[in-house]
């Protein structure tokens, strides 16, 4: 065994921190400069309006003056372009102009220019060609809005605000304003290099933190190591160190020294436990398997019977359930279907289920009908029927030549009648009682026939009754617009697509019931 070393939890810390402090300062300068680059954007473009605004103030009765019959006279001019290279100055953008089209060209009317430039006398003239300008600019003069653009001409590269607008004396002509790119990225700068300087403090302040709260707990942690790697080997009566502050580590150490006590017990028990959960769940298995294998599972059942189409599937919600299904023929022209829901869930719903089952084939003979089935097998299960446990029971009797179907019904779910072309809908209810509550109950023969191509659709409440998440249930109503949807599919598609929608509706929900189906589809003798 590797002897145990001492735990550095002020270097284990420090890993843990340091990537999570480096992501988060990354994360955080993107964040800032995300929105510092916005905010700045956002600011310098309120600030090219409002300068775009204070040149309109005298830029209008200038335009005014300009007409093709009086031009505006280079002394003119050159008071116009002073007055806006000062207003440029103060106002800290680089340039600011007025515009109009003029023989189909945008032509300048007033101009800036910055200090250098006019030191220089190289200034633009008036009505001169704008030849680099942008898809702002032209946007401009289309569509009569204000657009803010970022463009390259051989004065250098901006960030401008074009401004269409009308004088007094109805002369149109567009403000354009520009402030230089390189302004704008050095304040966007200035709030990253602020952002990275609080965040690395932040760091550095925790770090120092972290150091010292890790020293203080690392001693102890370290004894208690010690001791609980021992511990681990199964060595139980080891002994923990004495935690003499009164902290955490304290606590934790009283803590160890109750869960190795604890653990002594606890193995002990769980032994004892799991061998009687591997046992129990050994005879649920069995139990399950001796279940399902009473109940026809083979289809189609009677691949010789072409009068009909049968088919039938059950879900137990646990181990074992208390639904069932039978089908049997009494003779060669009748088929006796049943499909039953036990009302407790579990063992002593599977075992009552196995004597209903059993109890309705002993009671069914060559001329029984299915009231007097029922009749015998509740008066069967009355006798000795302490727990009180009773059972819904739908039993009928097909014909297979005519479609005649004989039915009781034991206070069970009405099937669906299945018609070719027609919406699904229930069988009237009866009031007739649960089987195995009450001796000597009669219960009521009905008749129907089944035409070719009907179906009967017989199932328990698990179906209706599934839940989801909302606590709402599967309904009577849906099961109606899935069934009649499934006109034209085999009897097992039909029930697979059932379960399907009740699986989709109920998603992740536990399922709280047996799930049985049975489907019967007349087909007609040829």
């Amino acid at each position: 065994m590797v002897p145990l070393k001492r735990i550095k939890i002020k270097f284990l810390l420090l890993l843990a921190i340091l990537p999570i402090f480096i992501i988060t300062t990354a994360l955080y300068t993107g964040y800032l400069y995300s929105i510092g680059k916005k905010s700045v954007m956002k600011g310098v473009d309120d600030r090219l309006l409002t300068a775009a605004y204070g040149v309109k103030l005298f830029a209008d009765p200038y335009h005014d003056r300009i007409s093709y019959e009086h031009p505006i006279s280079p002394t003119e001019y050159m008071k116009v372009l002073l007055t806006l290279s000062e207003f440029s100055w103060k106002i800290n953008v680089e340039y600011a102009y007025t515009m109009i089209i003029h023989d189909n060209k945008i032509v300048f009317t007033s101009d800036s220019s910055t200090q250098e430039e006019f030191a220089k006398n190289d200034h633009t003239k008036f009505l001169q060609e704008y030849t680099d300008a942008s898809e702002g600019l032209r946007e401009a003069f289309r569509d009569k809005k204000i657009h803010y653009d970022e463009y390259t001409d051989q004065w250098g590269t901006f960030r401008s605000i074009f401004v269409p607008t009308i004088s007094k004396g109805g002369k149109e002509y567009v403000i354009g304003i520009d402030i230089k790119i390189s302004y704008l990225k050095e304040m966007v700068n200035r709030v990253i290099r602020n952002s990275l300087v609080i965040c690395v403090s932040v760091f550095l302040i925790s770090l120092i933190l972290v150091i010292l709260i890790a020293r203080s707990i690392t001693q102890p942690l370290s004894a208690m190591a010690h001791a609980t790697a021992d511990i681990a080997t199964g060595n139980l009566d080891t002994e923990l160190p004495l935690v003499k502050s009164g902290d955490e580590i304290r606590r934790l150490g009283e803590a160890f020294e109750h869960m190795k006590t604890s653990l002594k017990k606890y193995i002990q028990e769980l032994a004892e436990t799991t061998a009687a959960k591997e046992r129990i769940e050994s005879e649920l298995k069995i139990a399950h398997d001796i279940q399902m294998s009473i109940l026809p599972k083979l289809f189609p059942p009677f691949p010789d019977r072409p009068e009909f189409d049968i088919y039938a599937m059950i879900e137990p919600a646990r181990e074992v359930g208390g639904d069932f299904y039978d089908f049997f023929f009494i003779d060669n022209d009748h088929l006796c279907f049943v499909i039953a829901d036990v009302s407790d869930k579990g063992i002593p719903a599977s075992l009552l289920m196995m004597v209903t089952k059993t109890l309705i084939k002993a009671n069914t003979t060559t001329g029984s009908t299915p009231d007097e089935i029922l009749m015998k097998v509740n008066n069967e299960l009355c006798g000795g029927n302490d727990s009180s446990m009773f059972v819904t029971i739908f039993c009928g009797i097909l014909n297979t030549q005519t479609g005649e179907v004989l039915y009781a019904n034991g206070g069970h779910n009405p099937p669906l009648i299945i018609g070719s072309g027609r919406e699904a809908t229930f069988l009237e209810k009866t009031a007739e009682l649960v089987v195995g509550i009450t001796y000597g109950i009669a219960y009521t023969k009905e008749r129907m026939v089944l035409h070719p191509g009907d179906s009967l659709f017989l199932y328990t409440d698990g179906v209706t009754e599934a839940m989801n998440e909302k606590n709402e249930l599967f309904s009577e109503g849906r099961l109606i617009t899935v069934v009649t949807a499934s006109q034209g599919k085999s009897v097992q598609e039909t029930i697979d697509g059932v379960m399907g929608e009740i699986g989709r509706f109920s998603l992740n929900t536990p399922q709280a019931d047996d799930i049985t189906m049975m489907m019967i589809r007349f087909n007609g003798t040829a």
